[in-house]
């Protein structure tokens, strides 16, 4: 058995430093169960105990994530990970989460364009769903209730938010195309915009 000489709980993490320079990642919320002290460590019993149990400690540590908010499957993953939990008990958990409803990254993807239609265009928001490890097909899926008028309604409401401010045409434009709004729809929006404050201007001389 190693020996370990100092024990570190931080956050969903236990670390077990030992005497060898090793060291080995537990899942808080199972080292809390089972307590690990200075001392000789016996691994073979821990690792049968993660794989006998872990998965249901993994549940309850999702259930708690995603009471906060939705969390795509590969955002959970990454932190199961972080939380000390072998990666075949990470899928299982998974697995049984989204079989129950409760983790769905099609959820996940819809709320977004939902939350950021206003502010973003379809381009900036598949970047965002392919980030947090959205596939492709879920993603174009959920952009597929993202409509084009909405779009350049969005794009046109920011522009002008803009002009009001004093920007120029050109800063405009770019600070469209930063957000993730076609070229198509930043020519649009300016132009139309730009005509908008011109006859606010008009009408306040």
């Amino acid at each position: 058995m190693e020996e370990v000489t100092q024990v570190v709980r931080r956050f969903h993490v236990c670390r077990l430093l030992f005497a060898g320079g090793g060291e080995k990642t537990l899942p808080l919320a199972m080292e809390r169960e089972w307590p690990v002290a200075p001392g000789p460590f016996d691994d073979r019993a821990w690792d049968r105990r993660i794989l006998e149990k872990g998965a249901a400690y993994a549940m309850r540590e999702i259930m708690l994530i995603e009471s906060k908010r939705d969390h795509t499957r590969a955002e959970l993953k990454r932190t199961l990970l972080r939380y000390g939990y072998p990666e075949e008990i990470c899928e299982e958990a998974l697995e049984q989460m989204h079989d129950a409803g409760i983790v769905s990254d099609r959820r996940y993807a819809e709320g977004l364009v939902r939350r950021k239609s206003a502010s973003m265009g379809r381009g900036k928001m598949l970047y965002a769903l392919r980030q947090s490890g959205v596939d492709a097909e879920t993603a174009e899926s959920a952009l597929g209730a993202f409509e084009e008028e909405t779009e350049n309604a969005a794009a046109e409401k920011y522009a002008l938010r803009l002009f009001r401010r004093g920007y120029g045409r050109e800063k405009v434009f770019r600070s469209l195309l930063s957000r993730g709004y076609s070229r198509s729809v930043c020519v649009k929006a300016v132009s139309s915009a730009e005509g908008e404050n011109g006859k606010e201007r008009e009408a306040s001389e």
